[in-house]
């Protein structure tokens, strides 16, 4: 199941401990560990976009033709 962790710059979890459990994850400079309420525009618009980015990078690794 795709996940799409968005930490903070200055969140109380390490990025690099975060990047250990999922490669795909989004730092938000100037951020804290509440970043979906120090940065909502920018959090709203990285949930929005993520499906779509799944979406993408599946059909690219499936080959539909046969």
């Amino acid at each position: 199941m795709p996940v799409l962790p968005i930490l903070g710059e200055h969140s109380l979890i390490p990025p690099d401990e975060v990047h250990e459990m999922a490669a795909d994850r989004v730092v938000v400079a100037g951020a804290g560990h509440d970043v979906h309420l120090e940065a909502p525009d920018e959090t709203a618009r990285l949930v929005l976009d993520f499906p779509g980015e799944v979406q993408g990078r599946w059909s690219r690794k499936c080959d539909h033709s046969i």
